[in-house]
């Protein structure tokens, strides 16, 4: 093998004479020696015969397979790191490969323009985001990928030939004809400029691991991303105003084409841009300030027409993911927020404690819920990303943020939009998360000082601290102040905000006023409370919790004036018949599914617990157990009798006096749910619940007194009754002829009789599965269906095209108030006396997301109608069912509902 050492020489005679200098005063400013390789092996393979390899998952390369290429990637500014990027030819390459490698400083041995020859015999050949690369192997979370090859094996694998290097002439391409032969060659685009998203920010935000993304684009409209480095030599630098031309190699990501440059050399944009215009991002000097800003808004939205121009530090951004699409900034007269319709806002310079300078004219004041924000015209008075550059200026200084030391008591509205630090907080709630993490919803959770002022926290599920247990300790609590409605809130912008709560919680409910559950319940008004005020109740558990027949985050609390549902944090540990004290500040007041309960109650708001007396029950009619009158009381009905007697208690069942009926859920949870209900009448005992009608919670089987003799009842739900036109008599049973989930309530079953004779349909029931979470309505079906009739099963409020043909309207819940995911099922009793499922629509234990594919139409169960082809008989089993036996009609065509 030959070995040459080659110095790596400047273009020019001035840089020569500067390097030469610098090595007489100190070596260690030497030019680099660059050491190359003859290699002694001889080039066998091209990049595309490599690229050919990949079939979809990574490839071992085990054979001397060896290429050759000119780099055009240098990491000599930062902005490449870990990857050397090389095409087949100097000047109209072919194609592009990438190598990936932990050797650093890849520019001091494998300079742009040089000739490199490698050997891929033991390397990795991959995809990664669309563009294929050769390296190492990783294992990343159980997949096996392609990455950074060790600096060693880099060495032995790349030779450097020792031709002499040249320049690799870019191809200069538009944007608009970029192809995937492209990737990783070296190329130029003219006549092109940076977006306005991108004017006036500078090249990337230093430090970040992530990349900043600038749009360039072109006199066409055409735009691409280019990719910089938050670590590049030129990462401060703004990016330029003006039109020009840019070298670039080029990359793709997620189906994206992205641009890298090697140093900002790469880029000369000096022309006026594309619609003549130059633009210049110096900054104006401030001339007013924020209150000045907030001073225009006199009530309605308002136009700055006025050269205001205000300095502020920035106070919060979205690097946590907390804010969205805004930032905060403050000066000496106040907080303000910036409402900015562009994303990762932190990555375009708007970093924490960095000066901005606003050049608010032209620009909107607005006030949303009580707080005073600046935008534009955009969707929900947003400032719209193509003027941004126009009004916010980034500027030099960037300075640690200082809080205004405040109290809870003292908070006034002039402190919204202020950095602020309270001493001494804990959270009243315990035992869960600021937010549902990854969910688009936000939670309310409430903070409180030792002498019980409290204020209310807002989280959204995309902050990266959402996840997080709430702190279980007492500290200082960092943040933005906001206004809701008049009522002040809380901004937590990162973790580092509640870092502090690390000394041990005081006790703020010694001095709370105690009230009766009368007292709590008057305080709903039909919409959701956080209740405010240091209060706290009094009551006893008439809920049994070891029964398993309620949730155990879930009770029943009764004191001499009222009842009501308790919906703890956690699992809670009060056995029925428990006299407990219970603190509700910062618990939830609402309904849900019409039951009104005090919600998200910390397990540490649980006080004082002794041995109490369960209450008396209070004897009431079925008549007036439907009439909500005594929600949550614990009571006892007599005169009934279930209206399902084969059945165990599992599930649903009714009790009925045969004029009216009530339902009475047992969890599959509970003991008892296997024991067989009484076949007898009598009295029942329980506390009378809601999920959006009148139901009854029942504690043990032993709630259930039943002495007398049964009464059979006439029927009391409705029938389905038709005089059909016959048919031929080929079906052997019912089954499920259409099925529609149409827009809003439009929603209904088909059920048809083909088999020549007519059906007693109280041998029949209807089921209807939520969300995956198997069986939890039925509906018992009654009367006589005559031969070639339809029953037609319809939500009630569906459209009247489908009401006039409607054998049943049912109100909500019903088996057919179903969405897309929800299984439907038609269900026979047999000889046993059980019924078991004949038809089916979908899987009661399976949540398909929005629908389940029919006839290969992805998610056709929702937003479609599916009429049955011509069969004999329903079908139990929904894979074989779906594959062949329906078609698939658009959304809203109720065209052959009546009709087989």
């Amino acid at each position: 093998m030959k070995k040459l050492t080659i110095l790596k020489f400047a273009a020019s005679l001035f840089l020569l004479v500067g390097v030469l200098a610098a090595c007489v005063e100190d070596n260690k400013y030497d030019t680099p020696q660059i050491t190359c390789n003859e290699p002694d092996v001889t080039v066998n393979a091209t990049i595309g015969e490599v690229k050919a390899l990949y079939a979809g998952s990574v490839v071992h390369i085990t054979s001397d397979m060896i290429i050759e290429g000119y780099v055009v990637s240098s990491d000599e500014a930062g902005n490449f790191y870990g990857s050397l990027h090389f095409q087949d030819a100097l000047v109209d390459p072919t194609i592009g490969f990438q190598l990936d490698t932990n050797l650093p400083d890849l520019y001091t041995k494998y300079p742009a323009g040089s000739k490199i020859v490698i050997n891929l015999n033991g390397l990795y050949l991959g995809d990664y985001n669309g563009v294929l690369k050769v390296g190492g192997l990783f294992d990343s979370y159980g997949s096996l990928k392609v990455g950074r090859l060790s600096a060693d094996k880099t060495s032995k694998a790349i030779y450097l030939a020792c031709d002499e290097n040249a320049d690799v002439i870019p191809n200069i391409v538009s944007i608009g004809a970029l192809n995937d032969s492209m990737i990783n060659t070296l190329i130029k685009f003219e006549n092109v400029e940076m977006g306005p998203a991108s004017l006036c920010q500078t090249y990337a935000v230093g430090g970040q691991s992530k990349p900043t993304s600038v749009t360039l684009q072109d006199c066409n409209g055409d735009e691409i991303i280019l990719s910089n480095s938050g670590f590049a030599d030129f990462q401060a630098d703004l990016v330029p105003a003006g039109k020009g031309t840019l070298v670039a190699v080029l990359s793709k990501y997620k189906g994206k084409y992205q641009l890298k440059i090697r140093s900002i050399q790469d880029v000369v944009m000096n022309d006026a841009r594309c619609d003549g215009s130059t633009f210049s991002c110096e900054a104006p000097e401030a001339n007013a300030t924020i209150q000045d800003i907030k001073d225009v808004y006199a009530g309605d939205k308002a136009l700055i027409t006025e050269d205001l121009v205000v300095e502020g530090t920035v106070t919060a951004n979205d690097v946590a993911g907390n804010l969205f699409k805004y930032i905060y900034i403050q000066d000496e007269t106040g907080g303000l927020k910036i409402k900015i319709d562009q994303y990762s806002l932190y990555l375009r310079g708007y970093t924490l404690g960095q000066k901005v300078i606003v050049k608010a004219k032209g620009l909107k004041v607005d006030n949303y819920a009580g707080e005073i924000y600046l935008g534009g015209n955009g969707k929900y008075g947003i400032m719209e990303e193509s003027v941004v550059y126009k009004h916010l200026f980034v500027g030099e200084e960037n300075a640690p943020l200082e809080p205004k030391v405040l109290t809870i008591a003292g908070l006034t509205e002039e402190h919204v939009g202020l950095f602020v630090k309270f001493e001494s907080l804990q959270f009243s709630e315990e035992g869960i998360t600021f937010a549902d993490k990854g969910s688009t919803d936000k939670r309310n959770t409430f903070l409180t000082d030792c002498s019980a002022n409290g204020i209310t926290v807002r989280t959204s599920g995309k902050a990266t601290f959402a996840g997080t247990t709430l702190p279980t300790g007492n500290g200082a609590v960092y943040g933005i102040v906001n206004i809701f409605k008049g009522t002040f809130q809380l901004l937590l912008r990162d973790f580092a905000d509640f870092s502090e709560m690390n000394d041990d919680k005081c006790d703020i409910y010694a001095s709370a006023e105690m009230i009766d559950l009368s007292a709590v319940r008057a305080m709903f008004t039909g919409s959701k409370l956080s209740i405010e005020n240091n209060v706290k109740i009094k009551a006893v558990i008439t809920s049994d919790g070891a029964t398993g027949n309620i949730h155990g985050q879930s009770a029943f609390a009764q004191d001499a004036t009222g009842a009501i549902a308790l919906r703890f944090a956690g699992t809670h540990d009060l056995e029925i018949g428990t006299e407990v004290v219970i603190a509700l500040m910062g618990v939830d007041l609402k309904e849900y599914n019409g039951l009104l309960q005090l919600s998200n109650i910390p397990l540490g708001n649980i006080g004082a617990t002794t041995t109490g007396t369960l209450p008396t029950p209070t004897v009431i009619t079925l008549e007036q157990a439907l009439s909500g009158n005594y929600e949550s009381m614990l009571v006892t009905i007599e005169g009934v009798e279930f209206k399902d007697i084969t059945k165990t208690f599992e599930g649903d069942n009714s009790v009925t006096d045969c004029t009216n009926e009530l339902k009475v859920y047992v969890r599959g949870d509970a003991t008892f749910k296997d024991s067989q209900v009484s076949v007898l009448k009598g009295a029942i005992t329980g506390i009378m619940s809601e999920f959006n009608t009148p139901q009854m919670y029942i504690r043990d089987a032993a709630d259930v007194v039943f002495a007398d003799v049964y009464e059979a009842c006439t029927p009391v739900d409705g029938g389905g009754e038709g005089e059909g036109e016959g048919s031929d008599g080929s079906a052997t049973d019912l089954y499920i002829s259409e099925y529609a989930e149409g827009s809003s309530s439009n929603k209904y079953i088909e059920i048809y009789n083909g088999t020549g004779a007519a059906i007693d349909l109280s041998n029949y029931q209807v089921w209807g599965a939520n969300g995956g979470k198997g069986w939890d309505t039925n509906l018992n079906l009654t009367g006589t269906l005559a031969d070639g009739a339809f029953l037609i099963i319809a939500a009630d409020q569906a459209n009247t095209e489908i009401l006039d043909k409607a054998t049943l309207a049912l109100g909500y819940p019903s088996p057919v108030h179903f969405n897309g995911d929800d299984a439907i099922a038609l269900s026979k009793k047999n000889d046993a006396g059980t019924y078991a499922i004949i038809d089916v629509i979908g899987t009661p234990d399976v949540d398909p997301g929005s629908g389940w594919e029919v006839a290969g139409v992805s998610a056709a169960t929702k937003d479609h109608t599916i009429v049955r082809k011509t069969v004999t008989q329903g079908n139990a089993d929904w894979a074989a069912s779906s594959a062949s036996e329906w078609e698939v009609k658009d959304k809203n065509d109720w065209s052959n509902l009546g009709i087989r």
